[in-house]
């Protein structure tokens, strides 16, 4: 089936995206071309299977973040000083940017701006999932660590028998995935 508006990517092997909750992750694309048609496609497939009105967009090779509307409309481009890896939207609004193959990730607020930057204790950050009270869960190294809605390490690790977990996922029973 196709998408109104949608043109096909040229080299579609090029991109990845996963549909997690309310998260939209687009892997990689070759160029603008690829990267507003695949923007153009998370926006419809967003919009039609997860009710979803806006949501951030990481792009590693601009280091930006794109607030995209409806049908691929970008209404807002942050500029970052690093390469990207994903954005989350936590609970609360705030922006947890990981950042590529770095230890550090940062908060923004929900406009984009810059808040915080938080070390990982063990190493790279991978992925960051968000519990119902507002807990982050951050997979990197080979430990999973909680933080709070500010970005303060809870006193708890939970180390894995993976080296490098790529993903984590919370679901609504609290089970970490």
């Amino acid at each position: 089936s196709s998408w109104p508006g949608l043109k096909p990517l040229r080299a579609p092997w090029l991109m990845s995206a996963v549909l997690s909750g309310e998260v939209f992750s687009i892997v990689a694309c070759a160029n603008d071309f690829e990267l507003i048609s695949a923007i153009a496609f998370a926006a419809a497939l967003a919009s039609t299977v997860a009710g979803q009105d806006s949501y951030w967009v990481a792009n590693r090779t601009s280091n930006t973040l794109s607030l995209v509307r409806p049908w691929g409309h970008v209404a807002q481009t942050v500029n970052t000083a690093t390469t990207l890896r994903r954005v989350v939207v936590a609970p609360d609004g705030k922006l947890w940017v990981v950042r590529f193959i770095q230890s550090q990730f940062d908060i923004s607020d929900a406009s984009g701006a810059l808040l915080t930057t938080v070390t990982n204790p063990t190493g790279r950050v991978y992925d960051v999932a968000f519990d119902k009270f507002g807990h982050a869960w951050v997979s990197g190294g080979s430990q999973v660590h909680e933080y709070d809605a500010n970005g303060v390490l809870q006193p708890a690790t939970y180390a894995l028998s993976a080296l490098t977990p790529l993903g984590i996922s919370v679901d609504a029973d609290g089970n970490k995935w």
